[in-house]
């Protein structure tokens, strides 16, 4: 089941033409090639299965600066992505995709795909690396060298167009320029050139300097992180603070980091009334918690499918009430509260990130997939859509679970999706 959550949503490539279109743009971009037979893709061709065959995580990533691509079918724009340094590459994959839809799709028809988002950056060493990587431009090209065939194909044309009429005579000019529109077709209607390259992404994550998120704005540069990291920001980057005005809010501030959100209209504030309707949510987070205990504390107990009853949690609740934890005590307060209809004048913040959504303005300026990462870091309990919007956290933490906390949540997820 693990091996199944991590391949979730991924691309199966088994057919022989997609396996070996797949491996000559790998050999082009990267001079390795797969024996694997069958594999899983994500949106940007990157395979988990690849990577464990040739013991790099980052074959397509080197220093987790360049992203590299490879594309076999314009399906691979409905794809998550499973290993990124950087949550705009998503965005700037599926972007590239649905801009050139038409030339990608005539593109695949007959080969593959490979290239890379050059931001011109080899390694990222500090902020300035960072803020500089927000623009990237696509370069690429074909397995086959279709891109460089119509460009090639188009200054013959234009050569031929400023000759003399005698210069129709020469066989040997006339065979090459048929050799290659029988390559690449007639790019007079159908380019296969891309007429998109170049993106720019201006709040994203990154995993490297140890992880933050980074808003550019006009006026300033907003990075948010744990408070060690942004410490050693602030002290190996002082003259690029000073000149960029950047301001640093810690990830460990909720109030902060949920007012940043409301004042950058990312997410909509979210009123009394709406958590009053959310009581079965809260119900919800709490029956996990309680289930979790009950499993960590006794070896004979396994989870799945729902196999406690409501009188069993009951009965552990109070059996362990005091040793359930603060978020337990919170939530369970916030329901009672809610149930017996109680004025619920505020509610902390921290509490208030279990039912926040981005806000339309997320949606149409780009920003939902990040606003939903953001909003990952304050909800432990909210695995399904976790394990959506922020996969290197989700999966970082089930590789510290015990095998029965990982049963337990695989099983919710497996229900969900």
């Amino acid at each position: 089941m693990r091996q199944q959550l991590k391949l979730h949503g991924l691309m199966k490539i088994n057919s022989t033409h997609l396996v070996d279109r797949y491996n000559r743009a790998l050999k082009a971009s990267c001079r390795i090639e797969t024996n694997l037979t069958s594999f899983h893709i994500d949106c940007s061709g990157y395979s988990p299965e690849i990577a464990e065959e040739c013991g790099d995580i980052d074959y397509l990533n080197t220093n987790g600066a360049n992203k590299r691509f490879i594309i076999v079918s314009v399906e691979q724009v409905k794809l998550p992505i499973a290993q990124s340094y950087f949550s705009s590459t998503v965005h700037f994959v599926k972007q590239f995709i649905t801009d050139n839809y038409k030339q990608i799709l005539s593109m695949t028809a007959i080969d593959s795909i490979y290239g890379e988002l050059e931001n011109n950056t080899y390694r990222i060493k500090n902020l300035d690396d960072l803020v500089y990587a927000t623009k990237i431009e696509v370069k690429l090209e074909t397995s086959r060298g279709l891109i460089g065939s119509e460009l090639a194909l188009k200054s013959m044309l234009t050569n031929l167009n400023e000759l003399d009429d005698e210069s129709w005579l020469d066989d040997y000019f006339l065979s090459e320029v048929i050799n290659v529109v029988d390559k690449i077709g007639d790019i007079r209607k159908n380019s296969l050139q891309p007429s998109v390259l170049h993106y720019e992404k201006k709040f994203f994550h990154t995993k490297h300097l140890g992880g933050v998120y980074v808003l550019k704005k006009e006026a300033e540069i907003i990075v948010l992180g744990t408070d060690d990291v942004l410490d050693e920001l602030k002290t190996s980057n002082s003259e690029f603070i000073l000149k960029n005005n950047v301001v640093f809010h810690s990830l460990n501030n909720v109030s902060a980091i949920y007012s940043l959100l409301v004042e950058e209209n990312m997410i909509d504030e979210l009123s009394v009334i709406k958590v009053n309707n959310s009581v079965g949510e809260i119900d919800e987070y709490i029956k996990r918690i309680v289930i979790e205990h009950m499993i960590s504390i006794d070896d004979s107990l396994t989870y799945l499918n729902d196999q406690f009853s409501e009188s069993e949690i009951k009965r552990h609740i109070l059996d362990h009430y005091d040793d359930l934890g603060e978020l337990f005590h919170v939530l369970s307060d916030l329901s009672k509260r809610i149930k017996r209809g109680e004025e619920l004048e505020t509610i902390e913040e921290e509490i208030l990130f279990y039912f926040l959504k981005s806000s339309s303005h997320s949606s149409t300026t780009g920003n939902q997939d990040i606003v939903n990462h953001l909003i990952s870091n304050y909800t432990p309990f909210k695995y399904e859509s976790n394990f959506i919007s922020n996969r290197d956290m989700f999966f970082a933490s089930h590789n510290d679970w015990s095998d029965k906390k990982k049963n337990f949540v695989e099983d919710l997820i497996t229900r969900a999706i």
